[in-house]
């Protein structure tokens, strides 16, 4: 049952073009039936052709084709053009099949990768990244499961095809023969199913444990270094790896067993057959077509026969990924829906007035109130300073601002209108530095135009948001100007130019709101005095909040907050 539940899984997951496609190759893999019956059936005329001349006209008048006579010679020719054309179908089969493989796995691999990137700030911070890359990687078991259903189809087919070929020639001992083997699949799999669905499940869980561990082990170097703990990691590592081992390990044995379990039955029936066929036939010449018919289909069918084998055990071993795969698909259809709905209903919202804190009121879950009836009014064109201890919300309240979170009372109105009405509309006007800036492992000019390629990439902005960083004389210095690359998290530059590449970032995209939470503290004082004028150069274009625990940077400010004193 559970291998049927299994083809629903991934019919599901299928788009209504990709199931139509999926029934022409099944009709594919009918026609590819029928060219193996041909072929192998050929074989019955020909080798009894060898004992009988008279053989292959009364091979076609036992069919009802009286006027049918073809030589021995004629038989090979004919023999040779079908495993040809035979050969030549199965190659453009197969090449269609794999197409349709690979443009599945891609729109599946893609949809769960859209879906994590398109997730909250919460739904991040509530998870391991670890989990997230382990449950993309997983999605190309698509492909697995995917080819395994369509060969297992293949061979049903194949394997029905000949058996109706087989039943034909030798109906009795055909039947008993299929129910005999019927029986030993079922109580094979019977015994081995529950091992290998426990074995699937303690692999997947597995897997995230050392995905985590080598996450952890190759972003910690600094901290590794300096603490000199690498056997830590190292034994995680081998000690995680080696139990994943152990689970593949016993799964590979239950999956090559039947290969032998096959042979071994090949070779009792071909026994019996040979009995069977002394005892029943008259005539001893009689028995070589027959067990040439037989030898020929046994070469398609027990490979066959082993890959039916093989995957209905791994339908069992991989179904937990199919089902984290099958459930973020239905997720991602489900957020995709609401955001579509969610703009069909939302408000537009313009940044003429000014921005309205109301009644704010924040808590994260199991502490205390973080913020409580907060109350601010920002004036467009304004430079808002805020200050407070640490742990007083100061972040918290930025990350509200920028819709990141939301609220457990109040709201933030934008000329009278909420930014949770439209966020991504109130994101597009916003420029947010943070305390920690992440760089990919590109060129300053990447990292400046972030999501941008290259031919994308505006230039005058690019130049002005350089020079308003800070950042045009350390450019100006370096031997690929903007396109250095900074390493992966900027780890070729300091941490004062990463800041600035970031403030960069912020006003590449022209923001009307522009966030610096601790932007400046890790700048020198002349480079942080220098960044500071150039924003005051900006006043009547952008509104600006600056969070810092200094002094200097709120001076700019026409107006500060301290966080401390409005909660006492």
């Amino acid at each position: 049952m559970s291998n049927y539940i299994i083809f629903f899984k991934l019919f599901k997951i299928l788009t209504d073009k990709e199931k139509f496609y999926s029934l022409f190759i099944t009709f594919l893999m009918i026609i590819a039936m029928l060219f193996e019956m041909l072929t192998v059936g050929s074989f019955l005329p020909l080798v009894g052709s060898i004992i009988d001349e008279n053989y292959i006209s009364n091979f076609f008048k036992n069919l009802g084709f009286n006027d049918i006579n073809i030589s021995f010679n004629n038989m090979l020719i004919i023999l040779f053009f079908l495993f040809l054309l035979k050969n030549i179908y199965l190659v453009f089969f197969n090449i269609v099949q794999t197409a349709f493989i690979n443009t599945v796995s891609l729109r599946v691999m893609n949809t769960i990768y859209s879906y994590y990137l398109k997730q909250s700030y919460e739904f991040h911070t509530n998870r391991n990244s670890a989990l997230l890359i382990r449950n993309i990687s997983e999605s190309g078991v698509v492909d697995s499961i995917l080819l395994r259903i369509l060969t297992l189809i293949n061979d049903v087919i194949i394997v029905l095809g000949l058996i109706i070929l087989l039943i034909f020639a030798q109906p009795l001992f055909t039947i008993s023969t299929i129910i005999f083997i019927i029986l030993i699949i079922l109580s094979y799999n019977l015994i081995t199913k529950n091992r290998i669905k426990i074995w699937g499940k303690d692999r997947f869980d597995t897997s995230y444990f050392l995905t985590k561990n080598l996450y952890e082990g190759i972003n910690a170097f600094k901290e590794i270094i300096l603490n000199n703990c690498s056997n830590f990691f190292i034994k995680q590592n081998y000690r995680i790896k080696k139990k994943l081992l152990d689970i593949n390990f016993k799964f590979k044995i239950i999956e090559f067993l039947p290969k032998y379990i096959v042979e071994l039955l090949g070779i009792i029936i071909v026994i019996l057959l040979i009995y069977f066929l002394i005892q029943v036939s008259d005539n001893p010449k009689d028995i070589i077509p027959i067990l040439a018919l037989y030898t020929a289909s046994a070469f398609k069918i027990i490979p066959s026969l082993l890959k039916i084998f093989s995957s209905f055990q791994n339908f069992n071993y991989l179904n937990p990924s199919l089902d984290i795969i099958s459930s973020q698909l239905n997720d991602y259809d489900y957020l995709i829906n609401n955001k579509i709905k969610q703009n069909k209903d939302s408000k537009p919202i313009y940044f003429d007035k000014k921005i309205e804190i109301k009644n704010l009121s924040f808590k994260y879950p199991e502490k205390k109130i973080l913020l409580e009836n907060l109350n601010i009014v920002i004036n467009r064109h304004n430079f808002i300073g805020i200050k407070g201890d640490s742990g007083s919300g100061k972040s918290t309240l930025l990350n509200i601002i920028s819709g990141l979170i939301k609220p457990i009372k109040g709201e933030i109105l934008v000329d009278g209108v909420s930014i949770f009405e439209n966020l991504d509309k109130w994101r597009n006007k916003l420029g947010y530095v943070s305390q920690s800036v992440f760089l990919i492992d590109a060129s300053i000019k990447k990292n400046i135009a972030f999501g941008a390629d290259d031919s994308e990439i505006n230039i005058n902005r690019l130049n002005t948001s350089i020079k308003n960083s800070g950042l045009k004389s350390y450019i100006e210095n370096l031997k690929d100007k903007e396109n250095t690359i900074v390493g992966e998290r900027g780890v070729k530059i300091s941490g004062g130019q990463k800041q600035r590449i970031g403030l960069a970032r912020a006003l590449y995209f022209s923001p009307e709101l522009l966030i610096l939470d601790e932007a400046t503290n890790s700048l020198d004082k002349k480079t942080e005095k220098n960044i500071l004028d150039e924003l005051l150069k900006m006043k009547d274009k952008i509104t600006v909040i600056i969070v810092s625990h200094e002094n200097e940077p709120l001076k700019i400010a026409d107006q500060i907050y301290d966080l401390d004193k409005i909660h006492n």
